[in-house]
């Protein structure tokens, strides 16, 4: 499974608030992680197939224009106003996506 973030932000802070974060995204597949992403202030890493034995890793420095877009999306991304967890209680097993977002951490 590939994800894709598609960011849309129009105010613009000053390069010298860089607000370090790191978001971490966990697919896991009946309990095992099956894929990591990790998008962090400069680069975004993903592991996947880890759990059919055809581990494939992607990784690379974000490009300037993407590094201020996620900037400006995670500074005001609403983090306090989320729940620890949301769980669908239809759902017995399966697929579950864990998200560890850290924002000046």
């Amino acid at each position: 499974m590939v994800l894709f973030f598609t960011f849309s932000c129009n105010s613009k802070y000053p390069n010298d608030e860089k607000t370090n974060f790191s978001i971490e995204i966990l697919n896991l597949y009946f309990g095992r992680v099956e894929s990591i992403t990790l998008l962090t202030n400069d680069s975004i890493k993903s592991e996947i197939g880890k759990t059919k034995g055809k581990e494939k890793k992607i990784a690379r420095k974000l490009e300037d224009r993407e590094k201020e877009k996620i900037g400006i999306f995670v500074k005001n991304f609403p983090l306090k106003g989320l729940k620890n967890q949301y769980v669908n209680e239809n759902i017995e097993d399966g697929i579950q996506m864990k998200f560890i977002i850290r924002i000046d951490d």
